[in-house]
C-alpha cells in the first residue's frame, strides 16, 4: 500500500511539472515586464558640478558669486549643463600666480599670505575654467596665464582651461549684492555655452568674455 502511494505521488509530480514550469515562466515574464515598465521613463542621476576657480578683488563679492554658482537641483537633475562649483577663490594676481598652477594640476594650493578659504576646498579635480572678476585686467590676466604656461612647460599635468573675463562694456549694477547676482547670471551663461561647445574638456585655453 505504501509502495503504491509513493508511485502515485511520483506520477502526480511528473504530471504537474509542466504546469509548474509554465507558471514559473509566466511569473518571470510578469516580473520582467514590471521591471521594464518601472524603468521608464528613466530619470538620469544628477551630474557632478563643474569645478571652476574664481578670481575677484573682495571676498564679500566672492561669497555672493560662489553662493549663486552652487548647484541648485530642486529635485531635478540638470538637463543640458552641469552646475559650476567654485573650488578656490583667488584674491590677487600675486597669489593667483602661485595658486592656479597647483589647482590646474589637481593639487592643493601652496601656502600664501593672501590665500582665501571661501571656496569648496575640493582639489581632487582640476578647475575646468578660470573665472576672472573685473578687477583682473589685461596685465593681471597676462601674469596669471604666464604662470600657468610656465608650470605646464614643466609638467604636462597642468590642465588647459578657458579664461572667462568680464566684459566691462556690458552694463552692470554698482558693487554690491546686485552686482554679484548679475555676474552670476553672465558666468552661468558663458559656462553653459562653453560646455556645449566642448571647450571645458581640457583642450582649450582661450579668452572668453561674459
Amino acid at each position: 500500500m505504501q509502495l503504491w502511494s509513493h508511485e502515485a505521488t511520483k506520477d502526480a509530480l511528473k504530471q504537474d511539472a509542466p504546469h509548474q514550469n509554465d507558471e514559473a515562466q509566466a511569473l518571470r515574464e510578469v516580473l520582467g515586464s514590471k521591471s521594464t515598465a518601472g524603468d521608464e521613463p528613466h530619470t538620469p542621476l544628477p551630474s557632478p558640478p563643474t569645478p571652476v576657480a574664481l578670481c575677484g578683488k573682495t571676498e564679500q563679492i566672492g561669497r555672493g558669486v560662489i553662493a549663486g554658482l552652487k548647484p541648485e537641483y530642486e529635485g531635478k537633475p540638470p538637463v543640458a549643463n552641469t552646475p559650476p562649483k567654485v573650488t578656490h577663490f583667488v584674491t590677487s594676481p600675486t597669489s593667483g600666480a602661485v595658486i592656479l598652477p597647483a589647482l590646474l594640476a589637481s593639487r592643493p594650493p601652496p601656502p600664501h599670505p593672501e590665500t582665501s578659504t571661501i571656496g569648496s576646498g575640493n582639489y581632487a579635480a582640476a578647475p575646468r575654467a578660470v573665472v576672472l572678476g573685473g578687477a583682473f585686467d589685461d596685465a593681471a590676466t597676462a601674469a596669471l596665464r604666464e604662470a600657468v604656461a610656465g608650470a605646464r612647460a614643466q609638467s604636462a599635468g597642468v590642465r588647459k582651461v578657458p579664461w572667462l573675463r568680464q566684459d566691462s562694456s556690458k552694463p552692470a549694477p554698482p558693487l554690491g549684492p546686485e552686482y554679484g547676482k548679475a555676474m552670476v547670471v553672465r558666468v552661468k551663461e558663458a559656462l553653459a555655452r562653453l560646455q556645449g561647445e566642448g571647450k571645458l574638456d581640457g583642450g582649450y585655453e582661450g579668452d572668453e568674455w561674459y
